[in-house]
């Protein structure tokens, strides 16, 4: 079996000469949860707003930069479909890793980034980034004062998932244990509290709706890596 994340649909395309399949060779149980990565500045920006970053990218010489934890990561994804729909002049700076991109967002060194929201809150709430809004359509239940990008431009949707999966061809009847056994354990309450406090929302999807969901990702992530035309490194 496989608990993996949101790059299970990113890598289809970009490494579209896997040893496997995964859209033949992986069965999807369940969607058991989704998180979301923030817009956030470093606190001299003068930027209050996803508009105001917008606006002030444009008015500056070069563009404003953002940081990635690499090329093809949903941190990248995101800026990039930002900067799609917006029409923000931000160039991307890819790093090697999660911590190093935050390093250079408290640094300065970039004036702009996408973490996921569980790595950075504590950030935010010392005071040492500046959050201006969510990308996912939905908002956070740890940062329920932040909008969305997608009610300020419609479009914008980039959730951090987490999927569960069995081998292609694993009988239908072990599938649906499978899946009641992982709808179960989401409402344990210890799951529940560590789920609440990551800030991850429980979904418990059916495999139907998982599958549809997986597809639709797939599809959704294909088109925004052809607009950064991002490849494997």
């Amino acid at each position: 079996m496989l608990f993996t994340t949101t790059a299970v649909a990113i890598n289809v395309t970009l490494f579209p000469k896997q040893a496997i399949d995964p859209r033949k060779d992986l069965l999807p149980i369940t969607q058991l949860g989704s998180t979301t990565s923030v817009l956030c500045v470093h606190p001299s920006v003068p930027a209050r707003t996803p508009q105001d970053v917008v606006a002030l990218s444009k008015r500056t010489r070069g563009g404003l930069n953002f940081a990635s934890n690499s090329a093809g990561t949903s941190s990248h994804l995101a800026g990039v479909m930002f900067a799609h729909i917006s029409g923000a002049a931000i160039t991307h700076i890819p790093y090697k890793g999660a911590a190093p991109a935050m390093n250079a967002l408290l640094s300065g060194e970039v004036e702009v980034a996408f973490p996921g929201v569980n790595s950075v809150a504590p950030l935010l709430r010392a005071g040492k980034l500046r959050p201006l809004a969510v990308t996912t359509l939905r908002r956070s239940s740890i940062l329920p004062d932040l909008p969305t990008l997608d009610s300020i431009y419609p479009g914008i949707d980039v959730d951090q998932w987490f999927l569960f999966f069995a081998p292609t061809g694993t009988p239908a009847a072990i599938v649906a244990r499978l899946n009641a056994e992982v709808a179960k354990g989401l409402q344990h309450p210890d799951v529940k509290a560590f789920l609440a406090r990551e800030g991850i929302e429980a979904v418990g999807s059916s495999p139907a709706e998982a599958a549809a969901f997986y597809e639709k990702e797939i599809v959704k992530f294909a088109g925004i890596m052809k607009i950064a035309g991002v490849k494997a490194e």
